[in-house]
């Protein structure tokens, strides 16, 4: 009986750790970049909540508050909508194919981009 608590403990020990030993690594790389990620949550909010939105994966829960929310790589199988309000990225996406169609339909570049993030507004006429 000793035996089979004793390999319980162990088994569940190894469980354990296997799903919490990165927590720590998690936690001190947000710790070390938190002015970073403050940064892109404020960029995110200043997008106005009623806009239509085409975004990065990774920036999709941060703007969970918009009702017309769209991933860029899955949306209209990457073509042009004219719907679309703004199109938010990491600047290091600002070459991709799908991005260059809406630069090339009059998107510009918004006052609401930051360092880390690329706004594409559509054009007022």
């Amino acid at each position: 009986l000793l035996a089979l608590v004793a390999a319980s403990l162990v088994f569940s020990g190894t469980i354990l750790y296997s799903f919490t030993r990165n927590w720590n690594f998690e936690m001190k790389y947000y710790h070390d970049r938190k002015e970073f990620f403050d940064g892109l949550q404020s960029t995110l909010d200043s997008i106005p909540a009623d806009a239509s939105v085409l975004a990065a994966g990774g920036y999709t829960p941060g703007l969970r508050k918009h009702q017309e929310l769209y991933d860029i790589f899955y949306h209209n199988n990457k073509a042009l909508d004219p719907k679309i309000d703004y199109v938010v990225v990491p600047r290091e996406m600002q070459e991709t194919a799908t991005l260059k169609l809406y630069k090339e339909a009059g998107y510009q570049e918004s006052s609401l981009s930051s360092k880390d993030v690329l706004v594409l507004e559509k054009e007022v006429k």
